[in-house]
């Protein structure tokens, strides 16, 4: 939990998401889930490009 916490902060800092720390674990889940496809895509273009 701790790891996926940390990719949703970065996400967060990334996507300019607000009032993280106000958003319950299981919501945090959720939305990790339901947009890690989207984050996976966005990190193999970044790695491709580099």
């Amino acid at each position: 939990m701790v790891a996926d916490m940390m990719l949703f902060m970065e996400m967060a800092s990334k996507y300019k998401f607000v009032a993280v720390s106000e958003i319950s674990s299981s919501t945090t889940c959720f939305m990790i889930e339901d947009v890690l496809p989207f984050i996976d895509e966005t990190s193999s273009d970044e790695t491709e490009l580099n």
